[in-house]
């Protein structure tokens, strides 16, 4: 979808990976490019979450003018992709809790009395709403998780970020095996998104951005690297998605994607803002036009895996994006 250094790699890259791809494909239930998943089963954390923080905090987190349930102003990518692919998610398969870390812990908790779920407890949910501890073999799973370990590092100040990159990815890399040990087959895998990008980390300085950036691109090419050995060792497939290729293009050529703005919260200018010219929302999530760029990219991976996929024609996406309404008094959720 967009043109960078980084999509010329990728193309390199879809070639071997499909190369790859055929190589198992004998493993794999044939069945499903013939009749694509009817489920898409969602993990991960705020980018994802379509109101179960919101219903943990009895409708009141976050605040207006936040899109009810939703950690943006509008529908997230796993809505939007759903609507594109003309599909309905089904609010019991949708797994994905504001706040979750990789492990079992959750941003938002407020130890004893207020306990979130982690990305450990996500999977272990799915697991236990399936038939005998076996999950749908033809549903699609979703993971994007990971941005909370580094909220969460930087809050305990900041040390050995070596050990929380390999914490974050061992931890997403052994839900995926668990849940492929209960059956899952087919999976949608985002990397982190650049958070040294996010108004949150540009504020610190442009040297505090920088590093949050560069650990972001290791936690992904250790990420990518374990991903290739865990589809190989269970015969999954693994759709990726680049989220941080994609944000550094909304960044480097915000026009492409009708952006005015991609270094401001649009929260912090209502209500004469128009948010859809912004890419981000809060300080460090979206607005609802971005996670409709972060579907649009996902559905290009998607079918790029499963060519009979058909999807709904792009006029219809915009009848059903829920609208902001006024503002709050409310503190600002800046975490996933």
């Amino acid at each position: 979808m967009y043109s960078s250094d980084n999509s010329r790699l990728r193309t390199v890259s879809r070639g071997l990976a499909g190369a790859f791809a055929l190589a198992i494909a004998t493993a794999l239930p044939a069945a499903l490019d013939a009749r694509p998943f009817k489920d898409i089963i969602c993990l991960g954390d705020s980018l994802s979450d379509t109101g179960r923080f919101y219903e943990a905090t009895g409708g009141t987190q976050p605040p207006l003018p936040y899109s009810p349930g939703r950690f943006s102003n509008g529908p997230v990518w796993n809505e939007h992709l759903a609507e594109m692919l003309d599909r309905e998610l089904n609010p019991d398969l949708q797994y994905a809790f504001g706040g979750s870390l990789t492990n079992d812990l959750n941003y938002n908790s407020i130890p004893p009395h207020f306990i979130l779920p982690g990305f450990e407890q996500q999977v272990d949910e799915v697991i236990a709403d399936g038939h005998r501890g076996k999950v749908d073999p033809t549903a699609l799973y979703t993971i994007w998780i990971g941005a909370n370990d580094f909220f969460a590092w930087l809050g305990s100040g900041g040390q050995n970020p070596g050990a929380m990159i390999a914490g974050g990815v061992n931890n997403t890399v052994e839900g995926i095996a668990e849940l492929a040990a209960a059956g899952a087959r087919y999976f949608v895998v985002f990397n982190l998104p650049d958070l040294g990008k996010t108004p949150a980390a540009t504020m610190l300085g442009p040297q505090a951005g920088a590093l949050i950036s560069a650990l972001c691109a290791a936690y992904n090419d250790l990420l990518a690297d374990q991903l290739d050995l865990l589809e190989w060792d269970h015969r999954l497939r693994i759709v990726r998605v680049d989220a941080f290729g994609l944000i550094n293009d909304m960044v480097a050529n915000p026009a492409d994607y009708g952006f005015t703005n991609v270094t401001s919260p649009a929260l912090y200018h209502l209500p004469a803002a128009d948010p859809d010219t912004y890419l981000f929302w809060d300080p460090v999530h979206p607005t609802t036009a971005a996670h409709e760029y972060v579907a649009e990219e996902a559905l290009e991976e998607l079918r790029a895996e499963f060519p009979s996929l058909r999807p709904k024609k792009a006029a219809a996406a915009e009848n059903a994006r829920p609208q902001a309404v006024g503002k709050s008094s409310f503190p600002v959720p800046h975490n996933n």
